[in-house]
């Protein structure tokens, strides 16, 4: 890519090209912690992969962080919206400094190759989640840098001529950190996070389930162990893989004690349980997972090695898994060129192949120091 980025999102257009935008560049979580931070970047890039080439394209009007998604309906169909996310943070040797939760959104268009001011946001959310019928959900809700999470949730439908965000109801459980995943009926699971404010807190193993139809959640079978940073897919059978992750702490798994996992599980929405499956090969955490062609599901990044003499490091080489639903068993695809400890994207072109870009690298290993960097892989 042109820039380097963390924390980018990527977005498939109906022409084939591939958007990414925003994400963060600089250097961040640096020891002794001085003037350190994690800016986020307006610029966008398309990658066409007839020719494997990237081009600048139009910046966005707000560096941000966060989701992206595909407009399917209606005036903007076709345009791609991004929704809030955040400005960046900042750390000093005596606090974090969060930057602004935005409740800003932005759409692009590939024909005027720009971006123009979408609708506001009530709360600044935590996750955004598009629907069968293309709405758009934002659950949580964190209005103040750094500040107390919510469990507020919003939607929208993005195909309305005039498109406004409204509330609907709350999560039962405030937490930030994290997946959802949306299930054949139409519902949307969430399912583990950390429920105190930004930064170390108390992990959950609650889940629970959107209904849009009645606007109600409720609380369904808990994760067998609490968990963040994990994959989170739905199978073309409809269960739903949840593999890897962290199990104890705050989701970047980087201290010992708190070393990313290998195991997995099957949730199975019309029984409401979880069970466990065969674990990955290798611990991942933060990692980028997509469903192949074939149905098999596709994890990279995230790479770990096990916690040796009180260290948690990197592997040498990355290596990225695949796994087959009806076996129910991970297979290794190979090294990729280049190594990626999270943060990265990864989206299924229209050839079927798959595209993996960013994402931030270790700069020593076991020293606590992380970059974002330009590097693209293609898995064919």
């Amino acid at each position: 890519m042109h820039d380097a980025r963390m924390g980018l999102s990527a977005s498939v257009l109906r022409s084939g090209l591939v958007l990414v935008s925003g994400g963060g560049d600089k250097l961040a979580w640096t020891h002794p912690y001085s003037s350190n931070s994690l800016e986020y970047l307006r610029s966008a890039e398309l990658y066409d992969p007839s020719s494997g080439t990237w081009a600048i394209t139009g910046s966005m009007i707000t560096p941000r962080a966060g989701p992206a998604f595909l407009v399917s309906r209606g005036t903007h169909a076709g345009e791609v919206m991004r929704v809030g996310g955040d400005s960046g943070y900042f750390e000093t040797p005596d606090e974090w400094l969060h930057g602004q939760p935005l409740t800003t959104t932005e759409y692009y268009s590939e024909t005027a190759g720009g971006w123009t001011p979408g609708p506001q946001l009530l709360h600044a959310p935590l996750d955004v989640i598009q629907l069968a019928d293309g709405k758009l959900l934002a659950v949580g809700s964190v209005d103040v840098p750094g500040g107390p999470i919510g469990p507020e949730a919003q939607i929208i439908d993005p195909s309305d001529s005039e498109p406004t965000w409204r509330l609907v109801s709350p999560m039962n459980v405030p937490r930030f950190g994290f997946s959802m995943v949306l299930l054949a009926n139409g519902e949307v699971l969430v399912v583990g996070g950390i429920t105190q404010a930004i930064g170390l807190g108390v992990m959950s193993s609650d889940a629970e389930r959107y209904d849009l139809v009645n606007d109600r959640w409720r609380k369904v079978a808990s994760l067998p162990v609490p968990r963040v940073g994990e994959v989170l897919i739905r199978l073309p059978s409809g269960r739903v893989l949840l593999a890897g992750g962290c199990g104890n702490g705050w989701y970047n798994c980087e201290d010992p004690s708190r070393p990313p996992t290998a195991d997995a599980w099957i949730y199975e929405p019309d029984q409401d349980v979880w069970r466990p499956t065969s674990p990955m090969n290798h611990p991942h955490a933060l990692p980028s997972a997509v469903i192949l062609d074939s149905g098999k599901v596709l994890v990279a990044g995230g790479n770990y090695k096990a916690t040796v003499q009180g260290k948690t490091d990197y592997y040498p080489s990355p290596t990225p898994e695949i796994f087959d639903p009806d076996s129910e068993t991970w297979s290794s695809t190979g090294p990729m060129p280049h190594y990626v400890y999270g943060s990265a994207a990864m989206v299924k072109l229209h050839s079927g192949a798959v595209l993996f870009m960013g994402g931030a690298v270790n700069g020593q290993p076991g020293k606590d120091e992380y970059f974002a960097i330009k590097a693209a892989t293609l898995f064919q």
